[in-house]
């Protein structure tokens, strides 16, 4: 065996034993519930791009690329199969979305093709295969033979296990010689009928010069996998260290330097009402929503240029889509009317996951507003929620936004490694053009960004994503008044609080698993000691539990296996553990870190449980 061939075959089984995925159950109809939108609206949601080139591969290749195969099968044909079937790509949790004008190649909730992005090895722009705002903000479950979807929900899926998939299915083309031809030509037919004044030998050429690096980005993805690996903490089914990731595909594709493992995995979080909070993210750090969704597109693979010179910041981003997208999921200012359109919080099913016990709620509706309103404000059914009391300008001429209480995770507990990102960590961007001002608070002075090889990150990205957002207003001559419209009204002010925002509730029965890092499988657990919690989380598996209120944590081949620990470890080498599924915890250790009410007794949690279902 020559070396190319043993070292892709090396590569090929330990990827492949990293790309098992989970049975699932069945899945005899398919229900989205109601939130206020309509099935045109949604459409355009799940399928708008973002200006993103996600995958590493062009939206063509993506398309035609056939699924892995079974070593022990290799001759029988059983990877003919395309990748891009949706019935292949719900194995990584993905949800069937139908062909239609937006989707015309019938590809799952979250997936849309981006024109025009730069290809850096052939020259002029190819077609990118992106993840839409849907693709991390769409939740499903099953109950029963019935699959339940939900707009602006986490999403179950697992994008690492996906791209290491993909991987395998690359390099078992580049093996087996008869299906690179297959693929080859399914892809340079495809582009034939797209761009038919291209001479076909261009054609191949370029697919060529795009082929050899494309399997020269796998490798070198999979030794960084190798290296990083023991650093790393699983993101798996459910989770992603977001903000990471963001930073280390901003600013590691300006210096490799800037990569660092991902350690802080998050749930993806849920995205109704969130228009309307004055602070967004889990740690609260950011206001704008247009800096927030273009440093997401970023996060996603949004192409920009940071090379110092009169193009710096131009970029993919989708500004306008972006804008749109806000406006779909806001709707109009909800103060006056006391309810919240635009993308409603879903309702719970009583014809499919069963009644709600109306007597037991109405007794959690007691212990709500004795332990859980003073945190989590009161519930947006009642008149006082609406009240200025709740209810803030941001800028003196501005509209009023719901003011969230940001808890110091020395109060609440929970795992800090998220927390701990914006505080810590930092980014060599030395020679790049970056000298600008953001405002920071508390205080609201300017903070003074310069290039340097150790720039605050949390400034560094807030600093670029403006200046991205900006370039396009240049480019399209947007005034500065409907600039200030779609910049939500309000500036970019950024804030690295070492706490977590305490959101409301409403919709809180959808988003399992718990906590800001998914390490809690149900609403019941949630209330209980954390040493009585699961110590091993199971993510993955969508069958939903209506009794506990959270998925259901069983062991299958395929699921991420998450060890939650119960103590958070404040320094030393695991301080930025990921895992931890303690505080927010109901206990007699009065005083104790992570103690935030007393000890429920059994009766008291059911009420509670059966509460929350109702909001």
């Amino acid at each position: 065996m020559n070396r190319k061939l043993f070292g892709l075959c090396a590569s090929l089984l330990f990827l492949s034993a990293c790309t098992n995925t989970p049975d699932q159950p069945e899945e005899k109809v398919a229900v989205w519930l109601d939130q206020g939108w309509s099935d045109e609206q949604r459409q355009w949601f799940h399928h708008e791009t973002q200006g993103t080139a996600t995958l590493p591969i062009p939206y063509e290749w993506f398309i035609e690329l056939e699924q892995p195969i079974n070593l022990k099968s290799w001759y029988k044909g059983e990877g003919r199969v395309k990748f891009s079937s949706t019935k292949f790509l719900q194995k990584f949790g993905y949800i069937p979305s139908p062909q239609t004008a937006v989707n015309p190649d019938e590809l799952p909730v979250g997936f849309a093709k981006t024109s025009g992005i730069p290809d850096l090895v052939n020259g002029g722009t190819y077609n990118a295969i992106g993840l839409t705002c849907a693709g991390c903000h769409t939740g499903h479950m099953t109950y029963q033979g019935t699959s339940i979807r939900i707009d602006g929900g986490p999403a179950v899926s697992n994008i690492t296990l996906m791209i290491k998939a993909m991987g395998v299915s690359l390099m078992e083309t580049d093996i087996d010689q008869p299906r690179r031809a297959r693929f080859k030509t399914a892809v340079i037919n495809k582009l034939q009928a797209e761009t038919p004044n291209i001479p076909l030998s261009e054609l191949n050429a370029r697919f060529e010069k795009t082929y050899k690096a494309v399997i020269k980005g796998l490798k070198a993805e999979l030794i960084s996998i190798l290296k990083t690996k023991d650093e790393s903490v699983e993101e798996g089914f459910t989770r992603l260290d977001a903000l990471n990731r963001i930073g280390n595909t901003v600013f590691g594709a300006y210096n490799s330097a800037n990569i660092v493992p991902t350690n802080a995995p998050v749930n993806y979080p849920h995205i109704w009402t969130t228009s309307w909070f004055d602070w967004v993210q889990y740690d609260g750090s950011i206001m704008q929503p247009m800096i927030r969704n273009a440093g997401e597109s970023m996060g996603v693979a949004a192409w920009l240029n940071l090379e110092p010179g009169p193009d710096q910041f131009d970029s993919s981003i989708a500004v306008g889509a972006l804008f749109e997208m806000e406006r779909l999921l806001a709707g109009n200012h909800p103060q006056k009317s006391k309810a919240f359109n635009g993308l409603k919080a879903p309702k719970w099913p009583e014809n499919i996951l069963g009644t709600i016990n109306q007597v037991l709620a109405s007794e959690g509706e007691k212990l709500y507003e004795k332990h859980c309103e003073s945190c989590h404000l009161p519930v947006i059914s009642s008149g006082k929620f609406w009240t200025d009391k709740y209810w803030k300008k941001i800028t003196p001429d501005g509209a009023n936004y719901l003011a969230l209480n940001l808890i110091p995770t020395s109060e609440i507990g929970t795992d800090t490694a998220q927390s701990n990102i914006l505080q810590t960590r930092t980014v060599d961007i030395s020679g790049m053009d970056m000298s600008g001002t953001v405002c920071n608070l508390p205080g609201g002075e300017p903070v003074q960004v310069t290039s340097g090889p150790a720039t605050p990150f949390a400034f560094a990205l807030g600093l670029t994503v403006e200046r991205a957002i900006n370039f396009y207003y240049d480019k399209h001559n947007i005034s500065p008044k409907k600039r200030e419209l779609m910049n939500g009204g309000r500036p970019n002010c950024l804030q690295a609080p070492k706490a977590y925002k305490a959101r409301p509730l409403n919709g809180i029965w959808a988003t399992a698993p718990f906590l800001h890092n998914a390490s809690v499988a149900s609403l019941y657990e949630i209330l209980i000691p954390a040493e009585e919690r699961a110590s091993t989380l199971y993510l993955g598996y969508l069958e939903f539990n209506p009794v506990k209120v959270g998925f259901i944590s069983t062991k299958k081949d395929g699921l991420s296996k998450t060890k939650a620990l119960t103590k958070v470890v404040v320094s030393g080498p695991n301080a930025r553990h990921g895992n931890f599924n303690s505080g927010h915890e109901f206990s007699d250790n009065k005083g104790a870190q992570g103690v935030i009410g007393p000890l429920l007794k059994e009766h008291e949690r059911w009420a509670l449980v059966e509460y929350l279902k109702t909001l």
